[in-house]
């Protein structure tokens, strides 16, 4: 954007005003249909935040220091997939094994997973073991991760 910006003389903010969704339900040409957000709402706030730090990186480049500032909007599409498998198995040891399709993205997923299966369970998170997907020896089928779901 910044470079169609340049190329067209405009304002980096404008041209991503003039290129906003702003009428809903809107469905891209890939058949993806948005059905809320306000995006020029958070244009005119992430403009606020845009502008100080252009002024400040303004004067940082005045002493010398190769300072960038960037803006971008993003949508993420997330939660999509229907279901998800998993497996409990009793160790031997006593623990309990979870084996899941899906694969950890960083977020305390396994965390929250041996919360679930403790509660529901009634037995001391600390008992709970997360495998995740992968193995397909261990669990048959699984959606998997991405769009921020597990």
């Amino acid at each position: 954007m910044d470079m169609a910006a340049d190329e067209l003389r405009m304002d980096p903010v404008e041209i991503r005003r003039r290129n906003l969704i702003t009428q809903l339900p809107y469905t891209n040409p890939f058949g993806h249909k948005y059905d809320s957000g306000d995006y020029l709402h958070l244009l005119s706030v992430a403009e606020g935040y845009y502008r100080d730090f252009e002024r400040r990186a303004e004067e940082l480049r005045r002493q010398g220091r190769r300072v960038g500032v960037g803006l971008s909007f993003y949508i993420e599409q997330n939660n999509f997939g229907p279901w998800e498998s998993a497996s409990i198995r009793v160790k031997s040891d006593g623990k309990i094994l979870v084996i899941i399709g899906a694969a950890p993205h960083g977020q305390g997923d396994a965390t929250a997973i041996a919360q679930i299966v403790a509660d529901e369970l009634g037995i001391d998170m600390g008992q709970v073991e997360v495998s995740w997907g992968g193995d397909t020896e261990l669990i048959g089928e699984g959606f998997g991760t991405y769009g921020s779901r597990s």
